[in-house]
C-alpha cells in the first residue's frame, strides 16, 4: 500500500463517483514530509507533460503546494508573492533567457533532466519515492502504538484513582462508623459509672449494705435494707465486673 498527500476535496469527488477512498490525517511531521515529497511529484510530473495544457495544469499543482509550504514556514500566499516581487526588482527574472556558464559544463548550458532519464531510471526513482512514503507509515505505525499504549496507561492510571477514590470514600465511611460506635459505647460507659456511682455500699450494724436501694438519707434507711452488691449492681456484673 503507497501513501501520498492529496487535496483536500478529492474524498468527497470520489465519494459522489461512488469510490469510498481510505484516507487518514497526518500529523505534523508526516504532513511536512508529504507535502516536500509532492513538491517532487508534481515536479516530475510538469517536466513529463506532453502538451503546453497539460504543463500548465501541472504549475497549478505546484504553486498549491508552494503556497501550503509557505505556510509550514509561517508566510501567506501574499507575503511570498511580495517577497518574489522583492526579489524581482532587485535581481530580475528571467525574461532574457540568460545562462551562466561555469567549470566544464556543455557550452549551452544544459544540465541531465528528467527527460533524459530512461524508463528504468524513472522506475527506479518511484520506487525509491514509494520506500520513502512506506518508511513515513511505519514511523506513523509506531508512533500510533506508542499512543495506543499512553493511552492505555492513562486509562489504567484513571482507573488506580477511581479504586483509590472508593477506597477512601469506604475507609471514611467506616471511620464514621466507628466514631459513632465508640461514642455509644462511651455513652453507655458513662451511663453504667453514673450508676455504679449511685449504688455505692456501706457499712451499717456489721453488714455491707446498698445505700441507694436502702433509702439511707444519712441518718437512717427508709426502705427495705439491701445487702450489697445489690441486684443492680450484680446485673453490671459485680463491684468493678465488666456490664
Amino acid at each position: 500500500m503507497t501513501t501520498k498527500l492529496i487535496r483536500d476535496g478529492i474524498p468527497d469527488l470520489a465519494a459522489k463517483a461512488g469510490q469510498q477512498l481510505h484516507t487518514t490525517v497526518a500529523t505534523d511531521e508526516a504532513y511536512r514530509y508529504h507535502l516536500r515529497a509532492k513538491l517532487g511529484e508534481e515536479a516530475v510530473e510538469y517536466l513529463t507533460a506532453l502538451s503546453d495544457e497539460a504543463a500548465i495544469e501541472e504549475l497549478a499543482d505546484i504553486l498549491e503546494v508552494v503556497h501550503a509550504l509557505a505556510e509550514l514556514h509561517g508566510c501567506t500566499a501574499v507575503e511570498l508573492e511580495r517577497v518574489r516581487l522583492l526579489k524581482w526588482a532587485n535581481r530580475g527574472g528571467f525574461r532574457k533567457h540568460l545562462l551562466l556558464h561555469t567549470g566544464d559544463e556543455p557550452s549551452d548550458g544544459r544540465r541531465p533532466s528528467i527527460n533524459t532519464l530512461t524508463s528504468d531510471q524513472l522506475d527506479a526513482l518511484y520506487d525509491q519515492l514509494d520506500q520513502a512514503h512506506a518508511d513515513v507509515q511505519l514511523l506513523e505505525r509506531l508512533r500510533q502504538l506508542d499512543a495506543d499504549r499512553a493511552d492505555e496507561h492513562r486509562a489504567d492510571r484513571d482507573r488506580a484513582r477511581r479504586v483509590a477514590v472508593a477506597l477512601e470514600n469506604d475507609l471514611a465511611a467506616m471511620t464514621a462508623v466507628a466514631d459513632a460506635t465508640l461514642r455509644h459505647v462511651q455513652r453507655h460507659l458513662d451511663t453504667i459509672g453514673r450508676v455504679r456511682a449511685l449504688h455505692q455500699p456501706m457499712r451499717r450494724a456489721g453488714f455491707t449494705i446498698c445505700a441507694h436501694c436502702s433509702g439511707w438519707n444519712g441518718v437512717l434507711c427508709r426502705s427495705l435494707v439491701t445487702e450489697y452488691p445489690c441486684p443492680t449492681i450484680r446485673a453490671l456484673g459485680g463491684p468493678g465486673g465488666a456490664t
